[in-house]
């Protein structure tokens, strides 16, 4: 499935809690500038500028609903069709 314009795709997932490093692979269809925080430099900006982690936290579970409630609306108009092509 191809993304809506403007949208980026990324094969890894956001938030990488304990696990080894990674690269992200990222999709997309025009320029884009992509940026990395550290699991240090987030917990940095935690001590400093907690306001700014807040809302980049927000951001990120606005984002992440959003992605949810697709998904459960695209589960859902699959079960609906198969229901009625049950091959």
């Amino acid at each position: 499935m191809k993304p809506a314009k403007g949208i980026a795709k990324c094969s890894r997932c956001a938030i990488n809690a304990g696990g080894p490093p990674h690269r992200p692979l990222v999709t997309v269809d025009e320029t884009l500038t992509g940026f990395a925080l550290s699991a240090a430099d987030f917990d940095g900006l935690c001590q400093k500028q907690p306001d700014i982690a807040i809302k980049l936290l927000a951001a990120l579970g606005h984002e992440l609903s959003v992605r949810i409630r697709y998904a459960n609306l695209t589960i859902q108009q699959l079960e609906t069709w198969h229901s009625f092509n049950p091959w």
